[in-house]
């Protein structure tokens, strides 16, 4: 309750389909060596299956299977079904279209946030900082 009177609390859900994120994570490619993450189609541009941080082979993670990303997806549905039908009652689920590209959903969730909040968010990916405004700014 204590953060609730302070802070103004929002949880957020990108949705996509089953369908959308079973092709996405099945074009996912990591790097073991330093954690580096890409998709398939953007190695495939550069032809080149190696890491632009340190140079170690990009691969394919086993977990990311259509099997194993459909079991986990129906797992993280009926986990979060309840939670998801609690913030909406309660009034703080932002719900974010997320069968998109990662700069265009990005965007979207910026611009709900500033909506519900009047507050503006940094434009930058790499940090998410919230600044009020003074109203009429």
């Amino acid at each position: 309750k204590q953060l609730a009177d302070r802070f103004q609390i929002l949880v957020v859900n990108i949705d996509a389909s089953d369908d959308w994120l079973v092709q996405k994570a099945g074009r996912r490619l990591v790097c073991y060596n330093c954690g580096y993450v890409c998709d398939e189609t953007e190695a495939d541009r550069k032809e080149q299956k190696y890491c632009d941080i340190c140079s170690a082979l990009l691969q394919r993670r086993q977990g990311d299977s259509p099997e194993i990303t459909r079991s986990r997806l129906e797992t993280y549905r009926t986990q979060l079904s309840p939670l998801f039908s609690f913030y909406l009652e309660k009034g703080i689920l932002l719900q974010i279209r997320g069968n998109r590209e990662f700069d265009e959903t990005y965007k979207a969730l910026i611009s709900a946030i500033e909506t519900r909040t009047g507050l503006v968010a940094s434009k930058t990916r790499s940090e998410l900082s919230l600044q009020a405004t003074e109203p009429g700014s």
